[in-house]
């Protein structure tokens, strides 16, 4: 929200700048500026959707880890399979599950010179 603001008020110098007829190296700056505060957005956006996807709340874990599957072969070309079926477990297990295999995975485009990841659990007993 924070960003969004300050993006409107750049938009709104700009435009002030550009009625005044300001100098053009003003303006291009607050056009630079504009970019820079999207790709925050973007990024920000990224970090949110990486730390707790909204998925997690709308499918569940399997779903969500599919789609953690699917970003990793973009970003990084490691191709991650996930073999699960949706288990019951309450949203702190759920959420702890995910970060797992998100740390497993970073450290394997880290560490490792893999270019597949197979990703497989079940629940026994409790």
């Amino acid at each position: 929200q924070r960003l969004s603001a300050l993006k409107m008020d750049i938009s709104l110098l700009a435009a002030d700048l550009q009625a005044t007829r300001s100098d053009k190296a003003l303006i291009d700056q607050t056009q630079a500026m504009q970019h820079v505060i999207d790709e925050t957005i973007v990024a920000v956006r990224q970090i949110s959707a990486d730390l707790r996807p909204p998925l997690l709340d709308e499918l569940g874990l399997v779903p969500s880890l599919e789609w953690m599957a699917k970003n990793f072969r973009q970003r990084f070309g490691l191709v991650v399979t996930v073999h699960a079926q949706e288990l019951a477990m309450n949203e702190r297990a759920a959420i702890s599950v995910f970060r797992i295999v998100q740390e497993a995975l970073n450290n394997v485009v880290r560490h490792a010179d893999a270019t597949r990841v197979e990703i497989e659990f079940s629940q026994q007993d409790d």
